[in-house]
């Protein structure tokens, strides 16, 4: 889950500049946004106020950081194993900035800078928001101080899309500056969530169906949030299957509106914005049709939709944070809704554990049947057990299929990596590692299989950055890394 709050630098920056006499408190504000957060408390002084502290917390939280750049972005992260992350991420953030500006037509001219944190309190610590916010509703990426911030995938107990969040916050920043900060809160977090996958490919690729499944279950009971309930900030509704619930409605009403408008129809949106009309009078120039009738036709579009049987809880789209998840394991079967399949699946993990394999493949086959592919844990022990039993084909199929519900699951897709790469279906094999990175880039196995595969394949460049990775999340010589 990720948040938006709007930029200040350029209305300080005219404030600062218009002033006839020293505003302390607009260059402060100012150097604080543009990252010189060192300066920012020399000219603020030892006040005790909320911005300072404010100030002081980010300033704690960054002085020990690495920075490395790209052409557009500065990407600045802890010391230790997030320099993963970083050849990752600037990559993703250059394709998003080239995508983004065949679709909207714009491309801000500045360099834009990314800051990494360690986890929920520190993100909570350097944007305002408080960590109970954080915590109930899973948000873990924000767009703010003219910046993009983010909580590191080692806070997360599963990982979590870390690569397409870094790019909704880019939209964020996008279309802020392309709309001159006019844009409304629903507004901003549709199209953040229905491009935040265009970097990889096309916009609109990144609805769960576990979303799509909450989505369907609120609409049935009329049970929508309202866009006025999405301000100030999605990060402030008040669970975490209302912010989910928020989120699957505006990526369906820019769905809608891509649909229904094209691409040419979003430009003459933003223009609207930029030259002062609200949403409703922007989206009624745009559309020509009252502002109540295009929310009454995305309402019908809504009905349209093919929605999953399977009822989704809230715990399946909710971005779970370590320090939040007690003892929670991935064998416990907890999320099982079904009596028979999670106790069928227990007794599997137990004739596991003691190593009788065909007993274990017997119980979790009934699991399976009767739980099918919603329950990630069960289709991810079963294909491990037909595995085990030298059934790597049928495994394959059951972690195929079961993708379609979790697809971003990092178990599933290094364990269909696995087979793929004993079966030397290579670029299976490294379409399944990547997508296991965007979820869980701390994994070294995933940079050891990704470091064979491009060695078989001669790219010697991606070879040595995954060499470098698995170097930095083992204790392996550089020799035991290269006999992988």
């Amino acid at each position: 889950m990720s948040t938006s709050i709007i930029r200040l630098a350029p209305l300080l920056l005219a404030v600062a500049s218009a002033a006839p006499a020293p505003n302390l408190e607009s260059e402060g504000r100012l150097a604080f946004e543009q990252g010189r957060y060192r300066d920012a408390l020399k000219v603020l002084g030892g006040r005790d106020d909320v911005f300072v502290k404010l100030v002081q917390d980010t300033l704690r939280l960054t002085q020990g950081s690495v920075h490395v750049e790209s052409e557009h972005f500065i990407f600045t992260y802890p010391p230790g194993k997030d320099a993963v992350l970083a050849p990752y991420a600037l990559e993703t953030l250059e394709k998003m900035r080239a995508a983004l500006g065949e679709d909207f037509g714009f491309v801000p001219p500045e360099k834009v800078r990314v800051e990494v944190f360690n986890d929920g309190h520190e993100l909570s610590s350097v944007s305002t928001l408080t960590y109970q916010q954080i915590k109930t509703t899973g948000t873990i990426a924000i767009c703010k101080f003219n910046k993009l911030m983010i909580t590191s995938p080692k806070a997360v107990l599963r990982g979590y899309d870390w690569q397409d969040t870094l790019a909704h916050e880019y939209v964020h920043w996008v279309v802020s500056r392309a709309t001159d900060d006019r844009t409304p809160v629903w507004l901003q977090e549709g199209l953040a969530k229905y491009f935040e996958s265009r970097w990889r490919g096309g916009a609109g690729l990144s609805m769960s169906p576990s979303t799509l499944s909450l989505l369907g279950q609120h609409l049935k009971s009329n049970r929508l949030i309202t866009f006025a309930q999405m301000y100030p900030s999605m990060a402030m509704l008040p669970t975490a299957e209302d912010a989910a619930t928020a989120f699957a409605e505006v990526f369906f009403a820019i769905d809608y509106w891509v649909k229904t408008y094209r691409l040419e129809g979003l430009r003459s949106l933003f223009q609207w914005l930029r030259n002062g009309l609200g949403d409703q009078a922007a989206i009624e120039r745009t559309t020509q049709k009252s502002f109540e009738r295009f929310q009454l036709d995305w309402r019908e579009y809504l009905k349209t939709l093919t929605y999953p049987a399977k009822s989704s809880k809230v715990s399946e789209v909710k971005v779970v944070l370590k320090e939040g998840a007690g003892n929670l394991a991935f064998g416990d079967f907890v999320e099982v809704q079904e009596s028979g399949a999670r106790r069928m699946a227990h007794l599997g993990e137990l004739m596991r554990q003691q190593n009788r394999i065909k007993a274990a493949v017997t119980e979790y086959a009934k699991a399976y049947q009767e739980g099918g592919d919603g329950y990630e844990s069960i289709s991810d022990k079963y294909a491990l057990s037909l595995v085990d039993t030298g059934n790597t084909e049928l495994a394959a199929k059951v972690l195929r299929s079961s993708l379609r519900d979790h697809p971003s699951s990092p178990a599933l897709l290094i364990h269909l990596g696995r087979i793929n790469l004993k079966k030397e279906r290579w670029n299976e094999a490294k379409t399944n590692f990547l997508e296991a990175l965007s979820s869980d880039p701390f994994d070294p196995e995933i940079h050891l299989s990704l470091l064979r595969i491009y060695r078989h394949q001669g790219n010697s460049a991606l070879a040595a950055r995954t060499h470098a990775a698995a170097k930095a999340l083992t204790e392996l010589s550089d020799a035991e890394i290269d006999r992988y």
